[in-house]
């Protein structure tokens, strides 16, 4: 399955009535209005009806009368975010706060046990509810609404995060204190990511300005950038555990909660650049030195058992340096066990960034700067360099599957494995980024509120996305096999964070594109088998012919996968998937979306 760098964008030349250079305009899912659905159309409505998993939008939502118990615990919860930290509750008076605080823990208890396991930040070992700032303990709240089994809480999460930002705001007016206090970059970034996950469009620009400013402030105090701190444990001595080991495990949690609150910042940047199709604001090459420790170090109940495990690992009382990493897994080699599945799943990151720098030719250049910075020698651009890295992308969800596969997999390996191995797909679809930058024009503008000259525009880009489908039907199903294969593993593991949310998508986008503007095959005809693109393992002849020589497709109880095909059985498909991710509220929009771009005929 070959990748031509060459491809880039369609050119900015306007030779065509209504001809637009696409990548001068946002091609982000975030920054538009999205035109109203009615939940009660007959198709979301018998959708809503034939899934009993399935919620009523949010919208719809808002106006269902809430458990007295929960308005008291909401109006409890505003007065408890006032406050720098838990209060004791010592007068009768303060009782009122009371129904806040057990829902605050609650909602922090959804926090650690589902996002903490997959981002794991903070130091579990030594945290406690009661001496956390009440900044933290707000963005853990709107994380964990989310996560929440009662419906009402979760469709509160957006009044609890106006809350929780009330108090950010307040916090933020003293950024010179602030931003040099790791904890409270730790809440922001975690808000952000919220934020992000909510898909309101209101937020763009704003959640912009704060990444901005997380940055800075990690560049202020040497985190990131040129001036970071690499500085490297020296190498210890066992000795008899003494108050000085202590205090020696206090200070290292300090200084791995910075990095790790760097590295969280580094996910958020690129899940923002994701989101809204948009540059990553950190550069490479600004990045730690280091990825976090191994979780078996960081989880270590006291000081004893640190200074224990410490000398365990190849590290000693450090994460693995990225050069090492990268290196390593561009050469296929086995990863060290101590490396963490959070730390691989960086490097796939990494790697992503890098892969989609070097396939555009504007980037190429500052993008192979930064792949020698991390001791990745990409050479002279070439179809090959551009294989190995998706191989590389791979070979890192292999590697925390077979790290797993010796023991009972937990929920971090379920999750990094199959966030890996979306990221390694979907990175196949984002390479040909002429063909993906003019679904998602395609999409936008179906979705929008569209200006009267929009529909020229519009006509192009329809007619130029059949040209490119045309010129190219190969790839054109190579397209729909790797969407296929990435709602494959959406179905089978566990999925988390809003940007699995938007990969997810994508593949349902890219599949009806192809039902809809896709090239026909001889093979489109009644007698012939059905291909499944959603199957695994396949062999790769029969993906190969298939690939040749096309034919109809099936996935799941979709059949007859092909140009100008029925397409309600894959809006069935993408209802049930995308309106079970969590309850992100993004799921909502972007099947708006779907709803929108299949609606759109082809224009005259």
């Amino acid at each position: 399955m070959d990748i031509d760098i060459k491809a880039d964008s369609p050119s900015s030349r306007s030779t065509t009535p209504g001809e637009v250079n696409i990548r001068a305009g946002s091609l982000s899912w975030l920054d538009f209005e999205v035109a109203f659905l009615s939940p009660q159309t007959p198709l979301i409505q018998r959708l809503i009806n034939d899934d009993s998993h399935a919620r009523p939008p949010r919208d719809a939502a808002d106006g269902i009368p809430l458990d007295a118990s929960l308005v008291v615990a909401l109006d409890s919860l505003g007065l408890l975010f006032k406050e720098p930290y838990i209060p004791q509750i010592m007068e009768l008076s303060e009782l009122v706060l009371v129904p806040g605080i057990e829902l605050l823990r609650q909602l922090v208890d959804n926090y650690f046990l589902k996002w903490q396991k997959i981002q794991p930040v903070f130091h579990v070992p030594t945290w406690k509810f009661a001496k956390c700032p009440m900044v933290v303990l707000g963005a853990m709240a709107c994380v964990g609404a989310v996560f929440d089994e009662d419906d009402e809480v979760v469709y509160q999460a957006h009044h609890i995060s106006a809350r929780c930002v009330s108090e950010l705001n307040i916090m933020a007016t003293r950024r010179a204190k602030n931003s040099r206090d790791i904890m409270y970059l730790a809440a922001v970034c975690l808000h952000q990511a919220y934020l992000l996950g909510s898909g309101d469009e209101n937020i763009h620009g704003q959640v912009n300005g704060v990444r901005s400013c997380l940055i800075d402030s990690l560049k202020s105090l040497k985190l990131l950038g040129s001036g970071m701190s690499g500085r490297d444990g020296p190498a210890q001595e066992r000795v008899a555990p003494t108050r000085s080991e202590h205090a020696e495990w206090t200070a290292w949690v300090a200084h791995e909660l910075e990095i790790r609150t760097t590295w969280a910042v580094f996910e958020f940047d690129c899940s923002y650049s994701f989101l809204t199709n948009s540059p990553c604001a950190i550069d490479l090459r600004d990045l730690p030195l280091r990825f976090p420790c191994s979780d078996e170090l960081y989880d270590a109940p006291d000081a004893q058992s640190w200074a224990d495990l410490r000398f365990q690992s190849p590290y000693c009382a450090q994460g693995p340096l990225v050069s090492t990493v990268v290196a390593a897994t561009a050469a296929k080699k086995v990863l060290s066990d101590h490396i963490s599945p959070w730390s691989k799943r960086l490097c796939t990151q990494v790697l992503e960034r890098i892969l989609r720098g070097y396939v555009r030719q504007t980037q190429r250049d500052n993008t192979i700067a930064a792949a020698q910075h991390h001791g990745l020698d990409l050479g002279s651009p070439t179809t090959e360099r551009a294989e190995s890295l998706l191989w590389s992308i791979s070979l890192l969800g292999k590697s925390v599957y077979d790290a797993a596969i010796s023991k009972p997999l937990s929920t971090m390996d379920l999750f990094n494995f199959s966030s890996t191995k979306l990221i390694r797909h979907y990175t196949h679809l984002t390479v040909y980024s002429d063909v993906m930058d003019l679904i998602t024009y395609i999409a936008r503008a179906a979705a929008s509120r569209q200006s009267p000259n929009c529909r020229t525009s519009l006509r192009w880009a329809q007619q130029k996305l059949i040209e490119q489908f045309a010129q190219r039907p190969y790839k054109s199903r190579q397209y729909v096999w790797h969407a296929g294969q990435m709602i494959r593993i959406a179905k089978i593991y566990a999925m988390f964070v809003p940007c699995d949310n938007l990969r997810i998508f994508t593949a349902y986008l890219t599949i009806l594109a192809f039902a809809k503007y896709g090239p026909r095959s001889l093979r489109d005809v009644e007698g012939v088998e059905t291909f499944p693109i959603d199957r695994w393992p396949q062999e790769e002849k029969d993906i190969e012919n298939w690939l040749q020589f096309g034919g109809p497709a099936k996935m799941g109880s979709c059949t007859g996968i092909q140009a100008g095909c029925r397409t309600e059985n894959l809006i069935q498909e993408s209802f049930h998937m995308l309106y079970r991710l969590e309850h992100w509220g993004i799921s909502e929009r972007l099947f708006s979306v779907l709803l929108h771009f299949n609606d759109l005929d082809l224009l005259d």
